[in-house]
């Protein structure tokens, strides 16, 4: 994903992509972060983000003056965070076709308020 569209030409795109995402699979998940990691780094990638659908976690790296950084998890019942689009909150459990955090506080108040009419 490319954020400035000043680096945008009508036959190509200049420089390395502001950030990448990747959907981990099994038979590929090594070379992600691993081979892929490396070469975004190196390119100047400033955000790669990877989500692991059969563990459901994504991990966020973000470029500092040293490179990526260690990673920050996000669980499936927290919002990830894409920090270079101005801190875009995606909710994970959505992408994990889970129920969210705020529907299962819900569904235990009602249950709670039925108990009190019982």
């Amino acid at each position: 994903m490319v954020c400035d569209s000043t680096r945008i030409t009508p036959t190509h795109i200049e420089g390395a992509p502001d950030v990448v995402i990747e959907v981990l699979s099994p038979a590929t998940a090594a070379k992600d972060l691993r081979q892929k990691k490396t070469l975004y780094e190196r390119a100047g990638v400033r955000e790669y983000l990877v989500i692991d659908p059969l563990e459901q976690y994504a991990i966020r790296f973000l470029s500092g003056p040293d490179g990526f950084d260690q990673g920050t998890v996000f669980a499936a019942d927290e919002p990830l965070v894409i920090a270079t689009l101005e801190a875009l909150e995606i909710p994970l459990w959505e992408i994990f076709e889970l129920e969210g955090p705020r529907a299962g506080e819900e569904q235990a108040e009602l249950r709670g308020t039925h108990k009190d009419l019982v």
